[in-house]
C-alpha cells in the first residue's frame, strides 16, 4: 500500500485504516511465553545455519591460504634484480607512486619488504621540483633505504624554501664520501658553503649549474670522470682532471677547447658551444673522441677519426663546404647523425656520405617533408638505419606524413625498430591548453604501437610527452 509522504520530514502523513493508534490489547502472560519459546526456538535453528555458514566460510579461507601464486614463489634475490631492472636507464630517480620504486612497494606486503630492503632501489634520488615541506624527510628516508651503496643526487636549491636551503649543504656534505652522482643549480652563496674542504673520493658524475668555478667548490673529486658545466672554466684549464672522459661545456672560445682536448687524452664524449674564435687556422685533432655535439661552430676546425656519433647545424651551403671535406678528412664511421639542415638538396649530398648510419635524427626546416621527399628520390638512402628522431614545431606538424614516412620505412630491408618525436611551441601562460598532440594523431601513433613499432613524442624540451614520460632524463 503506497501512502502519502511529507516533504520535509519523510514520514507518512496518513495511516491504514487497519492501523490503529489506540495502545495495544493486553495479553495474557501465557502468550507471551508462547511467543517467547516459538522466538527462541528460531533463533536456536539460525544458529545452527549460521555455525554451518561459518564452517564452510573457514575451510574456504584455509584452501585460499593454501593457493600458492606463481609470481610469490620467484626467490627474493630474483625479484630484487627485476625491480632494479625497472629503474630508467638514466638513473635519475624522481618519486612517484606511480614508478618504480615506489610503485613496486605498494603491489603487496612481500613485494614491499623485498623493495624497501633492496638497498639498489635507493641509491639515486631527483628532488629537483619537491616541495619545503616533504625535501628533508624524503631525503634522508630515501637514502637510509641506500644502506652502503654509492648515491647518486639531483638537486635544484633554488625551487625550496629557506629552511630547505639551509637543509640542503649540510645534508650534502653528510654524504659527500658516498656520492658516485652529484647534479646541482644551487645559489652562489651556497656554493660557498659547501666549501674547497668537502672530501668526494666516490664522485665521478658532476653536473653543475649556476655562478661557480666548478673546480674551487669540487677541488677533492680524485675520480671525476663526468663534468657538465654552464660556466666559463677557460681560466681553470689547468685544474680539469686528467682522467674526464665527459665534458659538457657552454660558451667556450676554439682555442680553450683545444686546451680541454689537450688537458684531456681520455676524452670520448663531448658537448661544446663555441664561441666566436679568431683564429680560424686552429685545428682540433682528438682521435679518441666518439660523440660529438656541437652547437655555434662548424667542422673546419676539427680532425676526428674514431668519431661515431654527431650533432650539430649545418648552414645552406655548408654540407658541400664543412660537412663533407670533415667527413673525408676525419675518415670516421658515423652510426648516429642529428643534423640542423634546412633544404632537402643538402640533406640528400649529406645522407649519400653516411651509409654506416643505424640512427638518425633532423631538425628546423620541414624535417618530414625533406626526409620524406629525399628518400622518395632515393629509397637507398639510410640503408640502415633502424632509429628515427624528428625535431618540428608542433603547429606545423604533418602528422599524417609523418606516420606515412614510418609505416614506409617499417617496410625497408631494415625496418624501423623505434621512432621519437620532439616538438616544441609557444609556452602555456596562465594555464592556455594548447592541442599540441591532437586526437586524430593519438589515434595514428596508437595504431604504429599496436603494430609493433615504439613511438614516443615530447613537447617543449620534455615538459610533457605521450605515451609515457620521464622527466628525469636530462639534467637542465
Amino acid at each position: 500500500m503506497c501512502l502519502p509522504i511529507c516533504h520535509h520530514c519523510g514520514h507518512p502523513t496518513a495511516y491504514p485504516a487497519s492501523l490503529s493508534l489506540e495502545p495495544p490489547t493486553p495479553v495474557g502472560s501465557d502468550q507471551l511465553r508462547a511467543d517467547l519459546d516459538e522466538l527462541r526456538s528460531t533463533i536456536a535453528r539460525y544458529r545452527v545455519h549460521l555455525a554451518a555458514l561459518e564452517e564452510k566460510q573457514a575451510e574456504v579461507e584455509k584452501r585460499l591460504a593454501d593457493v600458492v601464486y606463481p609470481v610469490l614463489t620467484i626467490a627474493p634475490e630474483i625479484v630484487s634484480h627485476i625491480f632494479i631492472r625497472c629503474l630508467p636507464s638514466h638513473g635519475r630517480i624522481r618519486p612517484s607512486p606511480h614508478a618504480a620504486p615506489l610503485l613496486l612497494a605498494q603491489i603487496c606486503c612481500q613485494w614491499r619488504e623485498i623493495a624497501i630492503s633492496c638497498s639498489e632501489l635507493w641509491r639515486s634520488l631527483d628532488v629537483g621540483r619537491c616541495g619545503e615541506e616533504r625535501t628533508r624527510p624524503l631525503l634522508e628516508t630515501w637514502f637510509r633505504r641506500a644502506k652502503q651503496q654509492p648515491l647518486s643526487l639531483t638537486i635544484h636549491s633554488y625551487t625550496f624554501d629557506k629552511p630547505d636551503r639551509a637543509f640542503t649543504i649540510p645534508f650534502i656534505r653528510s654524504i659527500a664520501p658516498r656520492l658516485k652522482a652529484l647534479e646541482l643549480r644551487l645559489f652562489p652563496e651556497e656554493y660557498q658553503a659547501l666549501g674547497t674542504d668537502t672530501q668526494f673520493p666516490l664522485l665521478q658524475h658532476l653536473g653543475v649549474t649556476g655562478d661557480v668555478n666548478p673546480f674551487f667548490v669540487f677541488q677533492n673529486a680524485p675520480s671525476l670522470t663526468e663534468l657538465m658545466t654552464d660556466p666559463d672554466i677557460s681560466s681553470s684549464i689547468t685544474a680539469l682532471p686528467p682522467a674526464l672522459t665527459s665534458i659538457n661545456l657552454l660558451h667556450i672560445s676554439l682555442h680553450t677547447l683545444s686546451e680541454v682536448v689537450t688537458r684531456c687524452p681520455q676524452l670520448l664524449h663531448l658537448t661544446v658551444w663555441l664561441r666566436h674564435d679568431v683564429d680560424d687556422s686552429l685545428m682540433v685533432t682528438a682521435p679518441q673522441l666518439r660523440s660529438l655535439n656541437l652547437r655555434g661552430g662548424d667542422l673546419d676546425s676539427f680532425t676526428l677519426p674514431g668519431l661515431s656519433r654527431l650533432e650539430m647545424n649545418i648552414d645552406t651551403g655548408e654540407a658541400d663546404d664543412t660537412f663533407l671535406p670533415f667527413l673525408a678528412r676525419s675518415a670516421c664511421v658515423l652510426e648516429h647523425l642529428i643534423l640542423d639542415l634546412y633544404g632537402y638538396a643538402h640533406l640528400s649530398r649529406c645522407l649519400e656520405a653516411v651509409p654506416s648510419l643505424t640512427s638518425f635524427g633532423l631538425r628546423n626546416g620541414e624535417p618530414v617533408l625533406n626526409l620524406a621527399h629525399v628518400l622518395h628520390e632515393n629509397p637507398r638512402l639510410l640503408p640502415q638505419v633502424h632509429t628515427l628522431i624528428i625535431y618540428d614545431h608542433y603547429d606545423r606538424f604533418p602528422y599524417l606524413a609523418f606516420v606515412q614516412l614510418l609505416r614506409r620505412r617499417r617496410a625497408h630491408s631494415v625496418p624501423l625498430v623505434s621512432a621519437e618525436l620532439h616538438l616544441c611551441g609557444t609556452e602555456l601562460f596562465w594555464g592556455a591548453v594548447i592541442d599540441w598532440f591532437p586526437q586524430y594523431a593519438v589515434d595514428e601513433f596508437e595504431k604504429l604501437l599496436t603494430e609493433g613499432l615504439p613511438v614516443s613524442v615530447t613537447y617543449n624540451g620534455d615538459e610533457t610527452g605521450w605515451p609515457h614520460l620521464d622527466e628525469c632524463a636530462t639534467f637542465q
